[in-house]
């Protein structure tokens, strides 16, 4: 998920290139140029380690580790080294169902209730008329709300029956807004019709032809793989471990964990076709379907690279994104999932192919993919690293500027405490400890600091609850009825709509 949390970069403007030498077909990447590249890239952005894939015309001319997958014990990065790829899970979910529509499995045009008739969104005609193409390319209306999975302790199934209390901050159809929840009702679809988890959908119909036999679904299966990349996120200067959560509740949205060396077999499907080892294992319409653009990329995601000229306009299709680098047509993807990030892109017409994966938070993935692929196409090199440190250096919030300034709080904390329920986030407890309070929110625990009135905002502890932004710095507006008595808290978990209300059980 850019920055935070199963995402994606946006560009909203195109150029041509200035004429220039182009690299002859299959030439070899120059080995050097790149190990100095990555080396300053590593430094600038303090990203522990980084493996980095190029295919080029049916083969593999760079796999590559560098930097450490564990930074405390030195252990390398090797091109079979396993990071999460976070959203770039989503274009093996959109091929899924395209393979099962191409089998006559599935439609595009049936409404997602043909298949799951308990889909249900808050807006009645979008729950009506909603199809796959709809879910997958991310115009339902529904914008993110992250919060009703990231690090809970939910079934798909649960996650499934909440949608219906989630507010819409867009009517259907009427604009692209990045939805993670949609692409696991998405994967319940395939789950439904199939009857198999998606899990082992993905693993049979795709991993396994492909020989990708580095690469798991599953959070535990991830866990017990020997040469997998820890996490790290630089905070205030230091680099620090993040913890891995289990994604598996929204595994068709970004759960999947890979190599490089198996990200490059994935790129080289969608370069050749769906023809592996000359035989159509994948349906090249289910290959083109999905890179087929159905929606204008809007600015929910606003991508530091967004006003370069040089990147053009992107459209969403079925789990990739299709945009031009430098007057190429190119298909890309990025992800990102506690601490680990991921590009991969590719040029249909030039038979050529990147793929970049990391275990910091940071703009190294598309700072090395662009790099890349300037001088794999003989282009003179763009300053990427240069451009993205001044892209990205208004930086975020400071401790001084969210500090605690309204003194004490209006009534006793005692009053404040309780159970407060929102049908979709389900529960948080408020409770009075030394003087305290503490927000207790499945498996999240924070204090709060008192600010102003009856508004509180998370400690120091929330800051360490994952690495999406509005689930780790926000505040808690206590709310009372007409008789004085605190009935309900505010908490703008969701940027795009009204704070969610909860309202006081006990």
């Amino acid at each position: 998920m850019r920055g935070a949390w199963l995402a994606l970069g946006a560009a909203i403007t195109m150029t041509s290139p200035a004429p220039a030498q182009r690299n002859e077909p299959g030439r070899a990447v120059a080995r050097p140029a790149v190990d100095s590249l990555v080396a300053r890239v590593l430094a600038e952005w303090q990203v522990p380690g980084v493996a980095i894939g190029v295919v080029r015309d049916g083969r593999v001319v760079l796999a590559m580790g560098a930097g450490f997958r564990d930074r405390e014990r030195r252990l390398p990065v090797t091109p079979t080294t396993m990071f999460g790829i976070g959203s770039n899970t989503k274009s093996f979910t959109g091929l899924l169902l395209a393979m099962l529509v191409a089998e006559g499995r599935l439609s595009w045009r049936e409404p997602v209730r043909h298949y799951l008739p308990e889909f249900e969104l808050a807006d009645p005609v979008a729950t009506r008329l909603a199809t796959l193409p709809d879910l997958l390319s991310h115009v339902t209306g529904l914008p993110r709300h992250d919060g009703l999975w990231y690090g809970r302790s939910w079934s798909r199934q649960d996650i499934l029956s909440r949608l219906r209390y989630l507010e819409s901050s867009a009517t259907f159809r009427q604009t692209w807004q990045y939805s993670n929840l949609m692409y696991l009702a998405a994967g319940l679809v395939a789950e439904r019709v199939a009857n198999a988890t998606w899990d082992d959908l993905v693993e049979q119909r795709i991993l396994v032809p492909l020989g990708m036999t580095g690469t798991r679904t599953r959070y535990r299966d991830q866990l017990a793989t020997a040469e997998r990349a820890l996490t790290y996120e630089l905070r205030d200067g230091v680099v620090e471990p993040v913890p891995l959560r289990d994604a598996d509740d929204i595994g068709p949205a970004g759960s999947i964990g890979s190599t490089v060396v198996d990200m490059l077999r994935y790129v080289q499907l969608y370069l050749d076709r769906g023809v592996i080892d000359g035989a159509q294992v994948i349906p090249a319409a289910a290959v083109s379907a999905i890179q087929t653009p159905l929606a204008v990329v809007g600015a929910d995601i606003g991508a530091p690279e967004s006003d370069f000229p040089e990147l053009g306009i992107r459209a969403y299709g079925l789990g990739l994104i299709t945009t031009t680098y430098r007057g190429e047509r190119m298909i890309l993807h990025g992800g990102g999932i506690d601490g680990y990030t991921s590009q991969m892109a590719w040029m249909p017409a030039r038979r050529l192919g990147v793929v970049v994966l990391t275990n910091s938070t940071s703009p190294a993935s598309e700072i090395l993919t662009y790099s890349l692929f300037d001088r794999l196409l003989g282009l003179d090199p763009i300053d990427w690293n240069g451009r993205m440190r001044g892209a990205t250096s208004g930086g975020t919030a400071t401790a001084a500027s969210r500090s605690v300034t309204g003194g004490a709080p209006p009534r006793p904390l005692a009053e404040y405490a309780g159970r407060f329920e929102h049908p979709g986030y389900g529960a948080i407890v408020i409770e009075e400890r030394g003087g305290r309070l503490v927000m207790i929110w499945d498996r999240f625990r924070s204090e709060l600091d008192h600010w102003n009135h009856d508004t509180f905002r998370s400690g120091a502890e929330a800051a360490r609850w994952g690495i999406i932004p509005n689930l780790t710095r926000f505040s808690v507006t206590f709310r009372a009825a007409v008789d004085g008595r605190i009935d309900r808290v505010e908490i703008p978990f969701e940027p795009a709509v009204a704070p969610i209300r909860f309202r006081r059980v006990l």
